[in-house]
């Protein structure tokens, strides 16, 4: 039995088979086109031999799926011969991972993409503490924003006139007195200045971590 090796019409190497003996003339074989009994070379990764003016090359052979290693993306790429695409990795990214990078050998959660996701949960957290309100006698006052306290009548708190009107966070117009006003005024700016520490705190924190289990242990 003759063993041939076949190729397709831009010479890259396919699979082998055994040619048929010729009936008329014993002893000979029968080759079909696009084939040789030459055994084409070894080859490593991405590469594939290629039959060409009369001999077997290698080319380069990086069909498959590839990664672009910045944005995640799938290439395909369907013909042997065609380059890697440039920045890209045959390992896939993980599922639902956008912020992980390919480091050379793997994909991982470096220092810096926890620290990034470490910031954005401490931020989030800020936005959903400031949302509290802050109770005082009874009513409720938002602790987002101080000026939700503007005072109706325009007067200063050290003025001698006897009552301050605010807004509650419902929009009541309240009647308080100076003392009042001023506890008011002093509590909900104590409460605001105190969640800011405490965001600027953990933001600092994080900045200064050194290894990712540090960073994923700080909370709000």
């Amino acid at each position: 039995m003759q063993e041939i090796y076949h190729y397709d019409i831009h010479g890259f190497y396919t699979t082998s088979s055994f040619a048929r003996e010729n009936p008329i003339s014993p002893g000979e074989y029968l080759y079909p086109a696009n084939s040789t009994n030459d055994p084409p070379p070894t080859v490593g990764a991405n590469q594939i031999p290629r039959w060409t003016t009369g001999a077997w090359t290698v080319d380069v052979d990086y069909r498959g799926k590839w990664y672009d290693v910045d944005t995640q993306a799938e290439i395909h790429v369907w013909d042997a011969g065609e380059p890697q695409p440039t920045n890209t990795t045959s390992v896939p990214p993980p599922a639902n991972e956008p912020t992980w990078v390919y480091t050379g050998t793997a994909w991982e959660r470096t220092l810096d993409v926890a620290k990034q996701e470490k910031t954005q949960q401490i931020l989030d957290a800020f936005d959903i503490a400031k949302e509290a309100t802050y109770n005082y006698n009874g009513h409720d006052y938002s602790i987002k924003d101080l000026f939700v306290l503007l005072l109706l009548t325009g007067v200063e708190l050290n003025d001698g006139a006897g009552m301050v009107m605010v807004y509650d966070v419902d929009h009541n117009v309240l009647a308080l007195t100076k003392p009042d006003a001023e506890t008011l005024v002093e509590g909900i700016y104590a409460a605001s200045l105190s969640l800011t520490i405490n965001r600027e705190t953990k933001l600092k924190a994080i900045n200064d971590a050194t290894d990712i289990p540090t960073v994923d242990a700080i909370s709000w």
